[in-house]
């Protein structure tokens, strides 16, 4: 089997296949709304209030203790999602680099929302003979929207 031939491995769960053009639309409708509340970086509280009261998001983000994200996730971890519950945690360090305007805390941030945004609920089972591609990957795909 060539290299080009092998099964793709997943990074994240098997979610709804998407193509890079849907992935944008979808992304640049939820940031349109966000503008037009009012978004802006230099604003990540108000922005939170925005994602939290709007209907449209419906996302509660979730401010935890350094102390208390350190003993229960891995050093590399520095934020997760919970889509179905449309939920966000994220250690304050990452908050406060965040309302900083730090590049890597935003990207954890806005990584978060867009596992929401893009409504990843994992897919557990597929046919059989169906093959797996990065269009299936949920990571895959928070890498293609933040890029």
């Amino acid at each position: 089997m060539s290299l080009n031939e092998q099964q793709y491995t997943l990074r994240g769960h098997l979610v709804q296949a998407r193509n890079h053009n849907e992935i944008a639309h979808q992304a640049i409708q939820h940031f349109i709304t966000l503008i037009n509340n009012g978004l802006s970086l230099n604003k990540i509280e108000q922005m939170i209030d925005v994602l939290s009261v709007n209907p449209e998001f419906n996302i509660t983000i979730h401010i935890e203790k350094n102390s208390i994200w350190d003993k229960t996730h891995s050093s590399l971890k520095r934020g997760e999602s919970i889509p179905m519950e449309r939920k966000i945690q994220i250690p304050k360090r990452v908050f406060d680099g965040a309302k900083k305007g730090k590049q890597k805390d935003l990207q954890t941030l806005f990584h978060e929302i867009g596992h929401i945004i893009l409504n990843h609920k994992p897919i557990y089972m597929q046919s059989e003979g169906y093959i797996i591609t990065e269009l299936d990957d949920a990571e895959y795909k928070q890498i293609t929207l933040l890029t």
